[in-house]
Formats: structure tokens, sequence, C-alpha cells
């Protein structure tokens, strides 16, 4: 009987084992099924913001800090710029995190957008701060890697009034470091 018991258990252990085994977390790759340590740098030529009013930048970049066997890292760089009469100032760079799916998102990166324009003759400003989610999808395995931000809806924070209550970020940043393609694994 007690052999019995103690095969039962041996048998319990190899099982929850196997079940971790199938479970192994994700970590991000470059080159592919090697796993990536380093900087993960992305520039865009390509935002269009749609908030209250339309607003185009000419310029946006980020990088974020991987460590290996990992899928996500603290963004050390979020910038916007030619932006035209408008301003975004990054308050917060947040979190990079790339999905199994290759959802990559923004978590925790905020910015404020100031907004100047006449209406009926009239200077007005609005100052609106919104926080990112999902910034869009990596295509896996194209070189360059490249993120595309199609559609992603950003959540407004408590701010002027005529701010929209969301906005919609589209565009296409193409990634420089890792210089091959990247995989999630």
């Amino acid at each position: 009987m007690k052999y019995l018991k103690m095969s039962g258990l041996l048998a319990a252990a190899i099982a929850a084992l196997l079940a971790l085994a199938g479970t192994a977390s994700a970590t991000i790759t470059s080159p592919a099924g090697t796993a990536y340590s380093g900087t993960i740098e992305a520039t865009s030529t390509n935002n269009e913001f749609d908030f209250t009013v339309d607003m185009k930048c000419g310029h946006s970049a980020f990088a974020a800090t991987i460590t290996e066997g990992a899928t996500s890292g603290p963004v050390t760089d979020l910038s916007f710029g030619e932006c035209g009469s408008d301003t975004i100032t990054v308050l917060n760079n947040g979190t990079l995190s790339i999905a199994s799916d290759g959802t990559v998102n923004l978590g925790g990166a905020e910015f404020t957008w100031t907004w100047h324009r006449n209406l009926f003759g009239f200077p007005v400003t609005f100052h609106c701060i919104y926080a990112f989610g999902s910034i869009g999808t990596l295509t896996e395995g194209a070189t360059p890697a490249v993120i595309h931000s199609g559609s992603s809806e950003l959540q407004r924070k408590t701010t002027d009034s005529g701010c929209g209550e969301t906005a919609i970020w589209t565009g296409t940043y193409t990634v420089s470091e890792p210089a091959g393609a990247i995989t999630v694994d």
C-alpha cells in the first residue's frame, strides 16, 4: 500500500511538471531561435492622430531595453516631432511588451497633446492627456522588423472638455535595432 501511495504521488508530480513545461513563457528572439537581449529601437515618419481634430506628426521614435528571456522592458525613449503648430510631450515612457501573437503594447505610457487653432478668429488652445495601450502588431519574421499601429485606440485622461474621449493613432514603425527579424517564441 505504501508503494502505491508513493507511485501515485510520483505520477502527480510528473503530471504537474509536464503541465508547467507546456506553459513555458514566451521570449523575444532575434535572430529566430536566439533569445534577444538589448535595445529595441524603432522610428516612424507617418503618424496620424485622430483626436477632436486630426493631427499628423512627421517623426516618432521609441527605444526599450529587453533582457534575455523576456517579452517586455522599460521604454527609455519615446518622442514625437514635426507636428505642425501642435506639440506632444511625453509624460511617462511606460513599458514595451510584445505578446506571443505579435501584439505590441506601450503599457503605462502617457503623453500630453496641446493643440492651437483659430476658431472664428479667436486663438483656442486645448490640453489633452492620453494613455497608450496596444499600439499595433509586429510583423514577425520581416527584415527589418515592422510594427503597424493601425487604428490603435488611446484613452483620454482627465483634461480639457474639448478633448475627445478616445483618439485613434495610426502609423508604421520600422525597427532599426535589432537589425534582423524579431519573433516571439
